[in-house]
């Protein structure tokens, strides 16, 4: 007849990895979160920089701006990750979505997507490492707790 571990050893791992995945479950979904915004700007960055700009002063946008300036980003919680959103206000640049895919537009939000899609994967992953090194470290000491 088998015995368990704990029935060999006394010891219980279930609490231990019960308490260590849970603890670890809030820090992917900030790692991540922090991962996609970091990715998203270099995204919003780039298409700033491809953004067509009338050289007046003020933009057209109805609140004076340029449509590179009102370029944002929007971090979206789903029940299976987190995503951004990099858009701008048709109720405030209602001439955005003509730039982009209009005849004689000048697309930016597509192009800077494509262009930077090495560096975005490249940054993510890094923050990903940096923000997860920081949360758990392999070499700590792992606590057991014995049972009578």
């Amino acid at each position: 007849m088998s015995r368990s571990f704990y029935g060999r050893t006394g010891v219980d791992f279930r609490d231990t990895l019960s308490d260590g995945l849970s603890s670890l479950s809030p820090l992917i979904i900030e790692a991540s979160r922090v991962a996609v915004v970091d990715g998203a700007e270099i995204i919003r960055n780039h298409a700033h920089d491809l953004a067509n700009v009338s050289p007046r002063e003020v933009g057209h946008a109805n609140d004076g701006r340029h449509m590179r300036d009102t370029i944002e980003i929007a971090v979206i919680d789903q029940p299976n990750g987190v995503s951004a959103r990099i858009f701008i206000d048709l109720g405030n640049v209602p001439y955005a979505v003509h730039q982009e895919f209009g005849p004689n537009g000048k697309p930016f939000m597509r192009p800077a997507i494509d262009e930077t899609r090495e560096e975005v994967h490249q940054v993510m992953a890094q923050s990903i490492r940096d923000n997860m090194a920081g949360g758990f470290n392999l070499g700590t000491q792992v606590r057991f707790r014995r049972f009578a």
